[in-house]
């Protein structure tokens, strides 16, 4: 789907200057490398910094006139599209560093884009923020310099900064370094936090058990009927514990230590604030309680109870309080409820100091002195019927309706109007009013959602709706001034109402009825904009008195008031909607003094009705190893893990895995579960507010933390209002058209995301697993990726994968520059290469250069991507069209291509810079993104992707910093080269921060990339190449004497091609391919030294190209790699050693099947039946030398007739000059049962060419080896029982054994070799011993060992067995 936002006629940020914007535009490029001597830190000492920086890579984009400017390593500033290269540093105090900058060497720039706005400045120092304990201050240094007319870009410059006072401060930590350009001076520039954090709760749980959690409400959030006196016995508590495990913590508890807690059930702030209000526990208190002990032992037993005042999710907010703009309104509270659940908890407890809080009524106040009080009674009517963002328009018709969390009751388009009658909107609660004074005004108000931004204008079917794309940032006055409306009450027209609080607009009532009220309402016409119509309120006058529950509320007054009690009912006080006490009443009235400063409500409620809770859930038991107290985070913590009870097992695991010795770079790392995170702050109810606000904590106690995994998929139904979606794990936070996981790592008060002004403060990623099962797979992945003697370091982490779109989609060409984009991201990383003497693999598939087939589908270059992810890559970058699921209409890369992935140990990061690939919280769809990190044994460790719709040109600004970082930088973790990625500047609201906070991290934050610490030494000088020429190649390992392996590469120079789509001129791209191979091998590194002696082939390429040679070395005990790169080699003619080269033998071929042991092989055309997934072995050897050239009809290479066309089978498992040998695997998927003609090709340096075909039968294979499993007889006697089943794997000698246990899990007996219809059991165990009567269960192994053509495999099956003698 393509997207054009368009320009705002009120924005306050110009969109045209990305000009016809869609989705995924990637810009044409032109492209110079900006080569520097050098580009470094020169000086990093307290008083001074400097920094001698280059642009290495810059791009020209097309525009409508001119051409645009996109280098690396930027950031963009409101308001302008002049790239910045942004500097934080560190300060020894507050005061602004002084700061010059020369400039050593500039290019001119041709005509620039007329529509983009250039504010050109001179270097902008802002002013110095605290941030982790040091001051900072950010320096933006303008690229662009000069003047429209006379336009250049700064090459290579010098940044010069001073300092002003004395460094005598601390080391601030981990985390403010990362930050820094000058961490050295910054390591002691630290000082004290001016707000110091307690590191205790403002509740005490040092001595709590946690027991239960008991939910309250139901799906009708609009009635209060929830709210009132709740009774749970000791039997239903005790059940809910039995289910964790724990139906004895209960057992033999004292009365008096049973504690309950609740928290107020108003929703947590959106946007940090000072860190006071984000101490664990704080929201926390305990609620009055009544036990009620019926056999008076004093312990809590089967037959007590306890009750409590129970409130829902749903409350009214008084609007001084929230905003004091609104002091005088008539109508003096809004009805407000969770986003995030219709259930409230409350927790109880088990607290071995204090006394319980008691339900007890309580006389505060004598009457005298006391005010009467005139209650309006507040009613609310609302239905959650639609969610529905408009931002993109419709996508196929259908419009968003997966996003956000702003559930409303009807809408109106844009420039109509909507008539919704008394029948659409009756509910019994406004129809019939008791205890009105209809004599006294009343007030009714409607409420409607503030207007949100869009971005697209033409929704198809004649709907147009106003492009503004910063309507959200503006106030909220300014957003409610579009809704128009006039309603009809009870027969009376009213059509002026006054703006209050909750998107509320009031008109005073005087015609309502005690019943058969009847309301209408007409949305008007709104200028373009949709308007979300959420419910309306009654405030009425009354007389109190209710059959089940009510609020009270007496609004803005200070001093004794008198509230009404009417026989039959009781009143809870609630301050701050929490319950603090139990009012008693005399002569109908109880009396409490009230300050106007306080939200003080009553809730009056029947106390002879009991109400059941909606559920109660036991707590399990935290494990040792989980932080069970979050407020006790240890300070040391580098990395955070939160995942939810369910995952406990398994994020310990992977916790401990981290913080272990089975890794190359252990953290500090320390786990929390949610539920308890939850607990402290929102009272137990599912919020991403309480995360942040957690994690804002964590930060302020732990200055080394700088990287949190959310260990579990979530989606934007927080409620369950589908109640077809799975559970959510881990919340995200959905706000309006979008879900943001930056919301978690923007923890300064004051700061918010989309369009506030913030910073990031941590990496975040999270891991996408539904089920134990899959986390389970994705430790299994961690662990082959990052555990020490078990990683794989080979050539496959050197090696990265891009792939593009061309133009057409679908059925349309759109003339999209997506093949541009990503080579000048490819040859960005070439000059990052060369700089460092390093030198990437890079494998292109870009579909401009594959044919489309009579569907339009391009098969050809999804087998090549497919290759190249099986043979292992880095990273695997797509630029172009996307889908959820799928890249690029003409079928690239989609689900079900997962069967024909086998990269087990070479998983790749999927980089995804096109539109909702990563788009994780749709809950009733995966994306391709999760998917691929959900694969078990195959697939990606980690993907980065965009959770929604995204732009071209921000998209390629930020792969380019992205990859920048993630390869450039050293020792750094992927989380945080995406941070910098996205910038760690403080910035405003841009286009391309709008864009970057799309973009996700599913996984870990702290997956390692490669680390270079060694270098490569040759020992030759190799300046020139000579066909059949006998070279050796020695040298060492600087750095290290470690055995290890040197993969040796020596290439032609790169060839370019131009690869367009017809027009040429719309489409058309030349694209640098690395040269033709000249030899490749990978030599055993020993003792830090290797050695390796070849000859090169006949056929080189002479005097056209200069030729290379590059090295990678890696080993297996340690994490580090070194490169070396040479280029510029001459090559140079025929060697004369070519004349001493007789040999006319060609190379032998063999082939077996894989893990085949017997030695031998298969023969020219013979037929091998292998079961499917199907394997084979091949070799060859020549006793001259091989030829590894990799062009057509050269080197060694594979075939399938008709189904995979010659192929370089690269990575090889085994490689000499004279020997080599690789897999050749048969996916189940890719070759279904049937007969496959295989071929092999092998040449040698001297032209000799060896040929061999065989014949492959693939059969199915075995699914079950096990069937028709039970004993007889059952339940078995005196006499014992015999055991049957039926065995599958026909011929091949399965081995079974039965094993018995017990009810407790424990293995009683074994019968090893077991036999159908003759193994007999006489109800023995291992001595001899008749075991009791009782229920016992039996599981049947069949162990099928392994063939030539197929696994060794194991089979199960359980089943019960009964002994009743």
């Amino acid at each position: 789907m393509n997207y054009r936002l368009e320009k705002s006629v009120k924005s306050r940020f110009s969109l045209k200057s990305f000009s016809i914007l869609r989705c995924m535009r990637m810009v044409f490029v032109l492209l110079f490398l900006a080569m520097s001597v050098f580009a470094g830190v020169l000086e990093d000492k307290p008083g001074t910094f400097v920094v001698l920086d280059s642009v290495r890579n810059a791009s020209l984009s097309p525009c409508e006139n001119g051409t645009r400017f996109i280098p690396e390593n930027i950031s963009y500033r409101a308001h302008s599209m002049i790239p910045y290269r942004v500097y934080r540093v560190g300060l020894p105090n507050s005061k602004k560093p002084s700061v010059s900058i020369q400039d050593i060497s500039t290019k001119k720039l041709s005509t620039y884009c007329s529509e983009d706005s250039l504010n050109f400045t001179n270097i902008l120092v802002e002013t110095p923020i605290f941030r982790d304990g040091v001051w900072m201050s950010d320096i933006w240094v303008p690229l662009l310099i000069g003047s429209r007319q006379a336009l250049a870009y700064r090459e290579q410059f010098k940044l010069s900064v001073q300092f002003t006072g004395n460094a005598s401060g601390k080391n601030p930590g981990k985390r403010a370094l990362f930050k820094v350009a000058n961490p050295k001076a910054t390591s002691v520039y630290g000082q004290t936090e001016k707000t110091p954090v307690l590191r205790k709760s403002t509740t005490d749980f040092s001595d709590v058990e946690w027991l239960v959690r008991i939910a309250v409400g139901d799906k009708n959030s609009a009635l209060t009927s929830e709210n009132g006196l709740y009774g749970v016995s000791y039997r239903e508590l005790r059940s809910a514990l039995l289910s964790v495990g724990k139906a004895t913590a209960i057992d033999g508890i004292r009365i008096s230590a049973l504690k309950l807690y609740g928290a107020s059930a108003d929703t947590l702030s959106e946007m940090p604030k000072n860190i006071s209000s984000h101490i664990p526990g704080k929201n926390l208190q305990e609620l009055p309680l009544d036990i009620r002990d019926k056999n008076t032992n004093g312990i809590f037993d089967d037959g007590d109870s306890l009750y409590f005042v129970g409130y829902g999710t749903s409350i009214w907010k008084r609007m001084d309080i929230e905003n004091p703009l609104y002091a005088v309104s008539p109508m003096q509270y809004y009805f407000s409820s969770s986003p995030y659940s219709f259930f409230q908890y409350f927790h109880l407890a088990y607290q071995t100091s204090g006394e319980t809080k008691s339900l007890k009524e309580q006389k505060l106040y004598s009457m005298a002195g006391a005010k009467e009080l005139e209650f309006l009674r507040y009613v609310r009517a609302e239905r959650d019927l639609l969610l529905r963002d408009t931002y993109f328009g419709r996508e196929g018709g259908a419009w968003e309706t997966a996003s956000g969390k702003e559930w409303f009751w009807a809408w109106n388009l844009p420039n109509a109007t909507t008539n919704l009658s008394n029948g659409e909107l009756r509910q019994s609660q406004t129809e019939t009013l008791p205890g009105l004074i209809s004599e006294k005004p009343s007030y009714v108000s409607f409420s409607f959602f503030p207007m949100r931004s869009t971005g697209v204008s033409d929704l198809g079917d004649g709907i147009i709706q106003t492009i503004d794309n910063l309507a959200s940032a503006k106030s909220y006055e300014q957003r409610m001034e579009y809704v128009n409306l006039k309603a009809t009450i009870n027969g009376t027209p009213f059509e002026s109402f006054d703006l209050l609080l909750g998107g509320n607009f009031v008109t005073p009532v005087s015609k309502l009825k005690k019943s058969g009220n009847e309301f209408s309402l007409s949305i008007l016409p709104s200028e373009g904009r949709f308007v979300r119509f959420d419910g309306y309120s009654l405030a009425y006058p009354w007389n109190p008195n209710t059959d089940s529950s009510d609020w009270i509320l007496p609004g803005k007054v200070s001093g004794k008031i008198k509230i009404p009690v009417a026989s039959g009912n009781s009143l809870m006080k609630f301050k701050g909607h929490i319950p603090v006490v139990a009012l008693k009443a005399e002569n109908g009235y109880a009396v409490d003094s009230v300050s106007a400063s306080e939200d003080v409500q009553y809730l009056l409620y029947r106390s002879n009705k009991v109400l059941a809770p909606a559920f109660i859930e036991g707590i399990p038991a935290r494990k040792n190893g989980t932080l069970a107290r979050p407020e006790r985070i240890s300070s040391k913590t580098e990395y955070l893990i939160i995942a939810p009870e369910a995952f406990q097992n398994q994020a310990l695991r992977l916790a401990e895995f981290r913080a272990g010795e089975e890794v190359s770079f252990p953290l500090k790392t320390t786990l929390v579960l949610a539920e308890d995170i939850y607990r402290l702050y929102s009272g137990g109810s599912i919020s991403p507010e309480a995360i942040r606000d957690y994690l804002i904590y964590a930060r302020s106690i732990c200055p080394n933390l700088r990287y949190v995994l959310l260990a579990g998929a979530a989606h934007y139904d927080y409620r369950g209002m589908s109640n077809s979606l799975p559970k959510i794990r881990i919340p995200a936070f959905e706000k309006e058209d979008a879900v943001v996981e930056d919301f978690y790592a923007v923890l300064d008060s004051g700061e918010s995301i989309r369009y506030g002004e913030y910073d990031l403060d941590l990496a975040i990623g999270r891991l996408p697993v539904q089920t134990e099962n899959e986390f389970e797979n994705y430790l299994e992945k961690i662990y082959l990726h990052e555990k020490k003697l078990v990683q794989d370091n080979g050539i496959w982490r050197n090696t990265l994968v891009f792939a593009a779109d061309d133009s057409k989609n679908g059925a349309e060409m759109d003339y999209q520059k997506h093949t541009s984009s990503i080579e000048n991201l490819a040859l960005s990383l070439d000059s990052i290469g060369i700089k460092n003497h390093k030198q990437f693999i890079q494998k292109k598939i870009y579909l401009l250069d594959y044919e489309e087939d009579a569907t339009g589908q391009k098969p050809e270059a999804a087998t090549d991507l497919l290759d190249a992810i099986n043979q292992g890559a880095l990273f695997t970058i797509y630029f172009g069209h996307g889908s959820l699921s799928d890249w690029a209409s003409e079928g690239l890369l989609k689900p079900a291509y997962f069967s024909r992935i086998s990269n087990e140990g070479r998983y790749t990061i999927l980089s995804s810079f096109s539109c909702s690939l990563a788009r994780f919280d749709k809950g009733d769809e995966l994306s391709l993104s999760e998917q691929f990190v959900r694969e078990r044994k195959k697939g990606s460790i980690l993907s980065i992707g965009a959770s929604r719709q995204s732009y071209g040109g921000p998209n390629e600004s930020l792969a380019k910093n992205l990859m920048y970082h993630a390869l450039g930088d050293s020792a750094i973790r992927i989380g945080e080269a995406l941070v910098r990625g996205k910038g760690l500047a403080k910035t405003t609201y841009s286009f391309a921060r709008y864009n970057n906070e799309r973009y996700v991290l599913l996984g870990e934050p702290v997956v390692s990339m490669p680390v270079e610490k060694f270098d490569i030494q040759l020992d030759q000088k190799i300046d020139s190449l000579l066909s059949l020429d006998k070279m050796t190649i020695s040298g060492k390992i600087k750095g290290t004497d470690e055995n290890g392996k040197l993969f040796l590469s020596i290439r032609e120079g790169f060839k370019n091609k131009t690869l367009s789509y017809e027009p040429a001129t719309e489409d058309s791209v030349t694209v640098s391919y690395a040269g033709s191979l000249i030899y490749s091998e990978e030599i055993p590194v020993r003792s830090g030294r290797f050695s390796t002696e070849f000859i090169t082939p006949q056929k080189i390429a002479f005097g056209d190209t200069a030729a290379e040679v590059s090295a990678y070395f890696y080993s297996e005990k340690s994490p580090y790699v070194a490169h070396f790169l040479k280029s510029g080699i001459l090559i140079a003619g025929t060697s004369s050693y070519a004349d001493s080269l007789k040999d006319e033998t060609a190379p032998e071929i063999k082939i077996t099947t894989c893990g085949a042991s017997n030695g031998s092989y298969l023969a020219e055309g013979q037929t091998i039946r292998l079961e499917t997934p199907a394997c084979l072995l091949v070799s060859a050897e020549d006793s001259t030398a091989l030829d590894f050239s990799d062009g057509a009809d050269e080197g060694f290479s594979f075939e399938v007739s008709k189904i995979a066309s010659p192929f370089h089978p690269w990575p090889y498992l085994e490689q000499s000059a004279k020997k080599v040998s690789a897999k050749m695997n048969f996916p189940e998927n890719s070759y279904p049962p049937g007969i496959y003609e295989f071929k092999v090709r092998a040449q040698d340096i001297l032209g000799n060419v060896a040929k061999k075909t065989v014949k492959v039968e693939i059969t199915e294979k075995l699914k079950a080896g096990l069937a028709d499993v039970f004993n007889a007889p059952n339940p078995m006697g005196k006499k014992g029982t015999t055991f049957y089943f039926k065995d599958l794997a026909v011929g091949r000698s399965a081995k079974v054994t039965i094993f018995i246990y017990n009810q407790n899990g424990r293995l009683v007996q074994r019968i090893s070799n077991a036999k159908s219809g003759v193994t007999h059991w006489n109800g023995k165990d291992f001595y001899g011993r008749l075991l009791a009567n009782g229920l016992y269960h039996y599981v049947v192994r069949s162990e099928v060992p392994a063939t030539e053509s197929s696994k060794k495999k194991t089979f199960v099956k359980k089943q019960k067995l009964l002994i009743s003698r």
